[in-house]
């Protein structure tokens, strides 16, 4: 679930393919966005580029405007990765276009999101799901968390 301050909008994902929409200055909900996957399973949103990010079941991460209110973009996991869930996603705060997604299987890697290709890959130890990606705003470092560890990476 998250919170849209530019539209007053609470946008969250779940078990189908719609992306709910509840604008807390009208008090109702708005038309949901619908979704090329069956489900999804993470949601968040980049303030400066007004994009929300949803990552599904079926490797793929969505972009959707926020001005245009349509899908912008759809990225799919490279080669090798096919098949995993997206269960965390992070835009890095100060550099807009950077993009961090984690999968089900403990594989993190970091987007230029005008490129296909992951800048790096990194693999957490136990193998386990990525339940959070978090980028450090002092330091600028990546934290990326399953259910046994919080790696800190450079």
């Amino acid at each position: 679930m998250i919170y849209n301050p530019n539209t007053a909008d609470i946008l969250t994902v779940g078990a189908g393919n719609e992306i709910y929409r509840l604008n807390l200055s009208m008090g109702r909900f708005q038309s949901p966005f619908v979704s090329g996957s069956e489900e999804s399973n993470c949601i968040t949103y980049s303030p400066r580029l007004e994009l929300v990010a949803t990552g599904t079941i079926d490797s793929k991460v969505e972009f959707w405007d926020m001005n245009m209110r349509e899908k912008a973009h759809t990225l799919l996991l490279p080669q090798g990765l096919e098949g995993q869930e997206v269960t965390a996603i992070a835009f890095e705060p100060s550099q807009a276009l950077q993009v961090s997604i984690g999968t089900e299987k403990g594989k993190v890697l970091t987007y230029d999101m005008r490129y296909p290709v992951p800048i790096f890959t990194l693999t957490h130890h136990y193998r386990s799901a990525i339940k959070a990606i978090k980028y450090h705003s002092a330091s600028r470092k990546l934290l990326t968390a399953d259910k046994k560890i919080i790696k800190i990476w450079d």
